[in-house]
């Protein structure tokens, strides 16, 4: 008895021996890819974009537990947010410090922030300021201060002309990010018009998606039957199925992507409309790759793949190939991932590539894949 309990302990310690130096060879590799992020990120010259990579650095950094290189990396997009003067670009900074795990210091920057935007004149760039700065509340955790300033917001854009479609989409994008489902669903009717709601299928993939994420899978399905346009209808599914697969229900998940097939199956093949078919293809293979269905991801992502690499247009040809490495990462498969990111010959695309290569691992990692 004595010798078969030492033995599982002894197996149990060496599994937790080999989990841990599992877990350090992803961190060095982890460090290894942000390094290289890095570098691209310091040879972008827009400064949105700049703020965009480095605030993307500074969260990865922060759950790798690197404070020290979390801080720089947001020192580096605080700095461009200043240099611009755009009090909507420092909220965004806030908002990615609270994520890097440094909430009083969020907290501190937004309520700064919050006193300087009474200043603001020009409505749009109010709103848009209000906006992040909600966002940045919510990461850290203040939902309360979040939704106020959405509530404000709201009021402030009430009497927004009806040729003022940016402001409307401004209050509703607002409202969507923040808010439970059905009141993301209520904000749009109310905006929008209800009868307007079918002509945005993305915001009814949305709202789906925020059902499933919560576990209201009922009323996710209530939402994706609504959607009259089946690639919509599907992209609705597959959220579905990705939100079973992150809560260990793989089989339930399939069910589910097989169902997003069949409804968009003419869709997924039909050559005479590429970029809805490469939009289902990189939907569909990062679905199946968080599944598990390994070969099916392969095979639709390499069909991306080599779509992306025909476009005509090298902007074009750049942004997708951004989009398939940011797929291959999510659907698990990293060294694709690596090697395609690495090829992006644009910095600020590159340095995305490879910081969503090093979210797959972090997610692998904690807790570590099976």
């Amino acid at each position: 008895m004595v010798r078969w309990l030492w033995a599982a302990f002894a197996a149990s310690a060496f599994c937790g021996l080999a989990l841990m130096h599992a877990m350090a060879a992803d961190t060095q590799d982890a460090l290894g890819l942000l390094a290289e992020a890095r570098i691209a990120a310091d040879k972008e010259t827009q400064p949105t974009l700049r703020i965009a990579n480095f605030g993307r650095l500074a969260v990865l950094y922060g759950r790798l537990g690197r404070r020290a290189n979390a801080e720089q990396a947001l020192a580096r997009a605080l700095a461009e947010a200043r240099r611009k003067g755009d009090l909507a670009l420092e909220a965004e900074v806030a908002r990615r410090r609270a994520e890097s795990g440094d909430v009083a210091g969020a907290l501190a920057a937004a309520q700064s922030l919050g006193k300087a935007v009474r200043n603001q004149v020009d409505l749009a760039a109010k709103a848009h300021t209000m906006d992040m700065l909600a966002k940045a509340y919510y990461a850290a955790g203040r939902e309360d201060e979040a939704l106020l300033l959405i509530s404000a917001l709201s009021v402030m854009l009430a009497p927004a002309p009806e040729d003022s479609p940016q402001l409307r989409a401004l209050k509703a994008t607002s409202a969507a990010r923040l808010s439970d489902a059905q009141l993301y669903c209520g904000q749009f009717e109310q905006i929008l018009g209800a009868e307007n709601l079918h002509r945005r299928p993305t915001v009814l993939v949305d709202v789906a998606a925020r059902y499933a994420g919560a576990g209201a899978y009922e009323r996710a399905r209530e939402v994706a039957r609504h959607i009259p346009q089946p690639e919509w209808r599907a992209a609705a599914l597959l959220a579905m199925a990705r939100a079973k697969a992150r809560e260990g229900v793989a089989k339930e998940g399939e069910t589910l992507a097989k169902e997003a097939y069949e409804v968009a199956t003419v869709e997924l093949h039909d050559n005479g409309n590429p970029g809805r078919q490469f939009r289902l293809m990189i939907d569909f293979g990062r679905t199946f790759g968080e599944l598990g269905l390994r070969q099916a991801a392969l095979q639709l992502l390499g069909d991306a793949r080599r779509y992306a690499q025909t476009a005509a247009e090298s902007g074009l040809r750049i942004e997708l190939r951004h989009v398939v490495a940011r797929a291959y990462a999510e659907a698990g498969e990293i060294d694709q991932a690596i090697t395609l990111a690495r090829k992006i010959p644009d910095d600020y695309a590159r340095a995305d590539a490879l910081a969503s290569v090093v979210a797959a691992l972090l997610d692998c990692r904690d807790p570590p894949c099976t």
